[in-house]
């Protein structure tokens, strides 16, 4: 699974508590590629919750309102084992 890392900045939600936006390439994908992102996060990096609701603390939250497939990391340590977890 291919994907997408946008660095956040005021234009995105969630830009005032994390630093990285990651989404799949292929929109169309099934919830599966999310599900599996999700769960590796969680027991790597304990529980989150959707972004509507996440805290300033959190490391990490994920967003599927409105069909989206989102993941928000909150720094560059995050990012960097997600990239070596899901680098395809």
């Amino acid at each position: 699974m291919k994907y997408k890392i946008t660095r956040l900045d005021r234009r995105h939600n969630g830009w005032n508590r994390f630093k990285y936006l990651i989404m799949p390439f292929d929109s169309s994908i099934s919830i599966e590629p999310l599900n599996q992102a999700r769960n590796w996060l969680w027991a790597t990096y304990g529980p989150s919750c959707e972004l509507t609701y996440s805290k300033l603390g959190d490391l990490w939250a994920w967003d599927t309102e409105y069909s989206r497939k989102r993941i928000y990391l909150k720094s560059d340590e995050e990012l960097a084992l997600f990239t070596l977890k899901f680098a395809s």
